[in-house]
């Protein structure tokens, strides 16, 4: 028989083929019978999947896609006088030698069912038994190369582990479920235990990363900003920009080029691992690691009022409330989590409003942000590759170029001393035929002047645990666009509305509240009125804004960026799609689960 792909179908299965066949085809199906815990299972490999049926039960059937398989382990099948449970157990004596083999035993991740967070998974494993020797050797021959196949799997990872964030169990964490699931996928993880602030931003811009396959860290929210501001900022040092004073000439980073990153959450609320993989539970989100579950995320840059690039963030940047909670709660680390609830009660009832200016980019392009579709697993809103925007932006003109846009006069909409004023200065033209068709392709400059309560740019949905829906439930992780959330500043009972419905979201959403706009957006600008702010120097060797002296009157306020503070009030805001690779699965998508679990009930039985 000449060594070729032959399918093996039931009327030819494993068990048929001789050892010089075994050792030479490469079966695009394997087909045989194998006994798992003393019951005949009929089992069945393809490229995709592997499934095992019992035999005489058709209800009784299970089965793992290659992808989810973690790694395969043979074993010298033990007397039978040796427990079940003793021979399904780690404890196993392993052999190079293959004639004994008459075993195996798969470690695969699984999706937990019934469970009240769907994105939640699992790590099992099922043991095969075969006297046949040849069968055996065969399938985990056939097994270990389709797993060396998985090209996205890290094979070396540098961790960064940051024992003071949260409640302070990263170290826990670590050697208790992550140490473990990486050594049972053949991980080489070079381990950092970060003792100051900083220090892993310091390691990642002058230490070699050419032998790693990915980058994560154990930590919260500020650990994860300081991995990938030092990794992008290492990046454009290496192409040659050591300080970018526009950041609309920062270089096209190829994302194909750049290893993933990681988040294992460890921190207060955790909004990036949550939103990454709809949960914060750390043993989901090591498997997806060991899988080498990559997608990418947007990150959106943060630049002073000079232009001068500061930093990036993944989550949102808050001025106002959230600024004043995340600077007052530094005087309560001790506390923990805790000091969160407890800088935010004390500034609620304060219920202070802050005077500002918000120039933001309306783009018609953009999905309507109080619309879906939500951001789920294979989600074709972030999977586009396409740019959808090609409108040229024209500044200062008086021409009126698109009916859609109106007319290029100061519009004024002020009902009381806390309406907003909204201003449209900006009018643009299409960039292929330079006339006024295709009015609906618009793009233009709001500026919006008012007191606010506060002023947010989710670059993500910001869900957690402590809020589901978190500030826009319909923003996408990799779509190049910004949700600009403001929240005006009127009473202290509509204040405390808003975060119930942020901590809710059951009985009523923020997008209910008259007192909440969102839009979408590629970038904005801020500047607050009526005070003077001083200007800080930037220093690229810091992920942080050195404090500067300023002469801010009272109800002047910062940004809480990621959790860390940016004292620079006046800043400009731009999202930048797929600057990263992220290890992540994203949010559980019903409608591909009964695809999946439809095309599964459709493989031929394999007896």
């Amino acid at each position: 028989m000449a060594a070729a792909i032959i399918p093996v179908t039931p009327a030819m299965n494993a068990s048929s083929l001789s050892v010089s066949e075994c050792e030479t085809i490469e079966p695009s199906v394997l087909s045989a019978t194998f006994f798992i815990r003393r019951k005949e299972y009929s089992v069945y490999l393809d490229a995709e999947k592997l499934v095992w049926e019992r035999t005489k039960s058709k209800n009784d059937r299970n089965s793992v896609l290659i992808e989810n398989i973690l790694a395969i382990k043979s074993q010298v099948r033990k007397s039978s006088s040796v427990s079940e449970t003793q021979q399904n157990s780690h404890s196993s004596v392993e052999t190079d030698t293959p004639s004994n083999i008459k075993q195996f035993t798969i470690f695969y991740a699984k999706r937990v069912e019934n469970s009240s967070n769907p994105n939640k998974w699992r790590n099992l494993s099922q043991t095969f038994q075969n006297n046949d020797i040849q069968v055996c050797q065969l399938w985990i021959q056939t097994l270990q190369r389709q797993i060396s196949e998985q090209v996205a799997r890290p094979r070396r990872l540098l961790l960064f582990v940051n024992p003071y964030g949260g409640k302070k169990r990263a170290l826990q964490i670590y050697d208790g479920i992550v140490k473990p699931i990486f050594q049972l996928a053949g991980i080489d993880a070079t381990t950092i235990i970060s003792q100051r602030s900083n220090q892993i931003r310091d390691f990642i811009m002058t230490q070699s990363l050419e032998h790693f396959d990915g980058i994560v860290c154990i930590g919260g929210d500020g650990t994860f900003s300081e991995l990938f501001n030092g990794f992008i900022f290492r990046t454009l040092k290496d192409l040659g920009y050591d300080d970018i004073t526009n950041v609309d000439e920062m270089p096209k980073i190829n994302d194909k080029q750049l290893i993933p990153l990681g988040c294992i959450p460890a921190g207060s609320t955790d909004t990036v691992a949550y939103c990454l993989n709809g949960t914060c539970d750390v043993r989901t989100i090591a498997l997806n690691i060991a899988l080498g579950q990559v997608n990418g995320l947007d990150l959106s840059s943060v630049s002073n009022q000079n232009g001068r690039l500061l930093k990036f963030y993944a989550s949102v940047m808050s001025y106002g409330f959230l600024g004043d909670v995340a600077i007052e709660s530094e005087k309560f680390r001790w506390m923990g989590p805790s000091r969160y609830d407890y800088s935010g009660f004390k500034k609620l009832l304060l219920n202070r409003g802050y005077d500002g200016e918000v120039s933001l980019l309306v783009d018609s392009f953009a999905n309507d942000p109080l619309k879906g579709p939500e951001c789920l697993e294979n989600c074709p809103v972030c999977e586009t590759t396409d740019e959808p925007n090609q409108m040229t932006v024209i500044k200062n003109t008086t021409e009126i170029i698109d009916d859609k846009c109106n007319n290029h006069e100061r519009v004024n909409a002020i009902d009381d001393e806390n309406q907003p004023a909204i201003h449209i200065d900006i009018h643009v033209m299409n960039a292929k035929n330079n006339t006024k068709e295709n009015t609906d392709q618009c793009q233009y400059v709001k500026t919006i002047n008012g007191k606010f309560f506060m002023v947010n740019g989710a670059n993500i949905s910001c869900a957690c645990p402590r809020s589901p829906n978190g500030f826009s439930k319909f923003c996408h992780l990799c779509d190049g666009y910004i949700d600009l959330i403001l929240v005006r500043h009127t009473s202290f009972l509509n204040n405390l509305r808003f975060l119930l419905a942020m901590s809710s979201g059951r009985n009523c959403k923020i997008t209910d509240l008259n007192h909440v706009e969102i839009y979408r957006t590629k970038k904005f600008s801020f500047k607050p009125t009526g005070i003077q702010t001083g200007a800080s120097t930037f220093n690229l060797h810091s992920s942080r804004v050195p404090i500067s002296n300023s002469n801010d009157t009272k109800h002047s306020s910062v940004w809480n960026c990621d959790g860390e503070v940016v004292l620079d009030s006046d800043i400009s805001i731009r999202s930048h799609r797929r600057l990263i690779n992220v290890y992540r699965r994203g949010m559980f998508n019903a409608q591909k689960d009964a695809v999946v679990n439809k095309s599964e009930a459709n493989i031929p039985c394999c007896c």
